[in-house]
């Protein structure tokens, strides 16, 4: 352990006579509900900005899929148009 000096000075409690008066306490408390309210708006924008993206590119996803899909039934509904014309026609 270290040796430190002793201090000369008793630490007495809590001194209600140098707290801060009400008007002091009811700007403090004004003030910090004012930065928390605007630290949870800042954490909440991030948020809501990620899920968007994560939307958006789900929503390109499924986009990309079903017009694979309405390509290749419409490229199945001329071919078969197709051979029909060329089957009636020979």
């Amino acid at each position: 352990m270290a040796v430190t000096r002793r201090d000369p000075v008793p630490h007495h409690g809590y001194d209600e006579e140098n707290d801060f008066t009400t008007d002091q306490r009811r700007r403090y408390t004004q003030v910090a509900n004012t930065a928390v309210k605007r630290r949870q708006e800042q954490d909440e924008i991030p948020v809501h900005k990620r899920k968007r993206a994560a939307v958006i590119r789900r929503a390109k996803r499924i986009n990309r899929s079903s017009h694979k899909v309405k390509y290749a039934l419409a490229m199945l509904a001329i071919l078969a148009v197709g051979l029909s014309v060329m089957y009636l026609s020979g």
